[in-house]
This record gives C-alpha cells, sequence and structure tokens, in this order.
C-alpha cells in the first residue's frame, strides 16, 4: 500500500517534469473510473478495516491522483486512433453496466471479475501501439515500477484469501501482473527489433 503511495508520487513528479512521453488521458480515464468502482463495492461489501479492502482504496486514490497531475499539467495525449477511440468507449460503456449490476445485485464477485475483464481489454490499444510501433515509445521504469507493486500486492491478497476466503485481491493482483508483464515483454520485444536494425 505504501509502496504505491510512493510510486504514484514518483509518477506525479514524472509527469510534472516531463521528462517521459505524454501517456494517453483516455486510458487513466478508464483506469480512474473502473479501479476506484472495484474498491467501492470491496469496502461497501466487507468493511475498510479488512487490509485488502483499504489497499484497494488506497490504489484508488494514487491512479486519481496521477490523473489529476496529468489533467493539471497538461502533459498527457489524447487517444487519436479509430482503435482505441472504440475500445476506450467501449470500457466505459462495460464498466458503468458492471457497476449497475454490482448496485442491483450485490454480487459483488463477479463483478470484480468482469471489471478485470473490463481492465484487460483496456490493454487493447496500448498493445497494439507496441505491436506496431517502430521504436519503443515508453520508459521502462514506469512499467517496471508497476509490475513490481504488481507482484508485491500478491502478498496480503494471499492472506485476505487464507484468512477470510476472500479472492477478489487475487484476481486484482493476477490481472495487473499479467497486464503489466506483457507491456514490459512487447518493449523488450521493440528495443531488441531495434538494436537489430541497428547493426
Amino acid at each position: 500500500m505504501f509502496l504505491m503511495v510512493g510510486a504514484s508520487g514518483w509518477c506525479c513528479y514524472r509527469i510534472w517534469s516531463k521528462k517521459d512521453p505524454p501517456l494517453p488521458i483516455t486510458t487513466w480515464l478508464i483506469f480512474s473510473m473502473v479501479v476506484p468502482a472495484v474498491a467501492l463495492a470491496a469496502v461497501l461489501q466487507t468493511g475498510i478495516e479488512r487490509w485488502g479492502n483499504a489497499q484497494a482504496v488506497v490504489d484508488a486514490m494514487s491512479v486519481v491522483c496521477v490523473l489529476g497531475f496529468m489533467l493539471g499539467t497538461g502533459h498527457y495525449r489524447i487517444g487519436v486512433s479509430a482503435l482505441e477511440r472504440r475500445v476506450n468507449i467501449l470500457c466505459v460503456v462495460l464498466a458503468i453496466l458492471v457497476v449497475v449490476y454490482w448496485s442491483c445485485t450485490s454480487a459483488h464477485h463477479y463483478a470484480n471479475l468482469a471489471l478485470q475483464g473490463v481492465m484487460v481489454v483496456s490493454y487493447i490499444p496500448l498493445w497494439f501501439e507496441l505491436l506496431t510501433a517502430k521504436r519503443n515509445p515508453y520508459r521502462f521504469g514506469f512499467w517496471f515500477t508497476l509490475f513490481i507493486l504488481s507482484v508485491i500486492s500478491f502478498e496480503p491478497a494471499y492472506e485476505d484469501w487464507s484468512e477470510n476466503g476472500e479472492t477478489m485481491q487475487l484476481w486484482y493482483a493476477g490481472r495487473a501482473t499479467v497486464s503489466t508483464l506483457s507491456v514490459l515483454f512487447l518493449m523488450r520485444r521493440l528495443v531488441r527489433r531495434e538494436q537489430r536494425n541497428a547493426l
């Protein structure tokens, strides 16, 4: 949880200093909508006193803070590709439907699984960009930090599962780990291609 706060602070600093390429604002808008929805579902269902739920709330606030810095500094880019626009619209619609479903049924486990699926779908434009780009447009440090945080989050998620039988944080950690690792893999693939072309 404290690492997530530190990582979000580091991301805000990088955005403020404009040392990294601008991030897609549409993707972060989706993250700031979906992640708080997951946290809210967990808190209302089982209470904030549990470590996993408190971590989810802090994660949500951290993402919103990064989004606020992007908007405040103007250091962001708006997705212009047809694929990105369609995927972003689809994710927003799906996220709203899932939250409505959860509010009507209180089935927070199914709602959480569905939201994790929406988060995976939101990565499609980024994966496509990295698959078709000629050069790596992103910093390894940013995505490696997110990957490490995702791996570390397994520890409290496992404790929540072993003590309370709650699997929501495990799904969250697993989705985040696989998603960030896939981005790192595609970035490394681009770098290796650049190195081969330079020979």
